[in-house]
């Protein structure tokens, strides 16, 4: 049984360390150093359970005397040069694949099928039928209950399965139970967004129903004829809500040339300004050009080059003093 000392040898676990991943974080080297494992050389051959990512059989019940009389083996690799493992120096006779699990670890967290070492073997353990010390194996890590709280469900449903055919089956139904929430979710949403638009859309709409129209009749309350008074009371509102609306078509016409004109008038002062800056840089590059070459381009040539006046100016923006003769200066 595995103790918190050590390995004593009731369940041999092993691994092929081919060096690809971080010392720091490699949780089959810390197992290594804390004596649960040992560490084969490439090359030799295992005789229990092979945990390889070219597998075709998944680990189940059938393989408990396997890992009781064998022990169960891992390879320690990165899952991003998994294609750089020489395949014949792990191969054996019991080799086997584990079904859909999330990991747990810092590097790989919630991803699917991503697991560590520990993880791994953890797993094997608690699905051929040793789940007390696959607990003790991640008990030695702070993530490890995470692991188990993260794949309750399917560790426990693995370990009722007696073989690889319902381990698969149950794998496959899982799977096929997380797609269909997908959809689920992703219809529902799609749903709560048309709604959404559809009232957007609607708003505007029922705002103008509540408005009464101009060309509506009055409501018929009773089948009596209206009076004389309450038609001239409805012909003056129609013909005052006339005369609003000609108002505001008169007020919007104001606008838009008023509009119109403020852009000609921008435009026109858009152009002068263009002129203006273009005349301006102009005499900006005589200027330059009769003072001579700028601080940057200075050099002992330029400097004989130049005049007195301006290797003064030349010498005030430098903060140099400006007295002596042109020697000097």
């Amino acid at each position: 049984k595995i103790t918190t000392e050590g390995y004593e040898g009731f369940i041999k676990l092993a691994m092929w360390d081919f060096g690809q991943c971080d010392i720091k974080r490699c949780t089959g080297r810390k197992m290594a150093r804390m004596g649960l494992l040992r560490s084969l050389k490439i090359g030799r051959r295992w005789g229990g359970v092979i945990l390889s990512p070219l597998a075709r059989l998944p680990v189940s019940k059938a393989d408990a005397e396997v890992v009781m009389k064998w022990g169960a083996c891992v390879v320690d690799c990165s899952w991003a040069r998994i294609n750089e493992i020489p395949v014949r120096s792990i191969s054996g006779k019991y080799e086997r694949l584990l079904p859909f699990l999330v990991a747990a670890n810092p590097v790989n967290y919630g991803k699917a099928c991503k697991l560590s070492c520990v993880e791994a073997l953890a797993a094997t353990l608690i699905i051929t039928g040793f789940r007390e010390e696959g607990e003790q194996l991640l008990s030695k890590f702070k993530w490890g209950d995470s692991f188990l709280d993260l794949n309750h469900k399917l560790l426990s449903a693995y370990e009722s399965c007696e073989n690889g055919k319902e381990v698969v089956d149950v794998q496959n139904e899982y799977l096929k139970q997380c797609e269909d929430e997908k959809l689920l979710r992703a219809t529902l949403k799609q749903e709560r967004l048309t709604q959404e638009m559809m009232q957007m859309t609607c708003q505007p709409c029922d705002e103008e129903e509540e408005k009464p129209s101009l060309n509506e009749k009055p409501n018929e309350k009773s089948s009596e004829k209206p009076s004389e008074k309450s038609v001239t009371t409805i012909e003056k509102q129609v013909s005052g809500e006339e005369a609003k609306e000609l108002e505001a078509e008169k007020d919007l016409k104001s606008d838009t040339s008023d509009t119109k004109r403020l852009k000609d008038e921008k435009k026109v002062l858009e152009e002068v300004v263009e002129k203006e800056t273009k005349k301006l840089k102009g005499k900006k590059g005589k200027k330059e050009a009769k003072a001579g070459p700028t601080s940057e381009e200075l050099t002992r040539q330029s400097v004989k080059k130049l005049k007195t006046k301006a290797l003064k100016v030349e010498l005030k923006k430098r903060g140099v003093s400006i007295q002596g003769s042109r020697k000097q200066l």
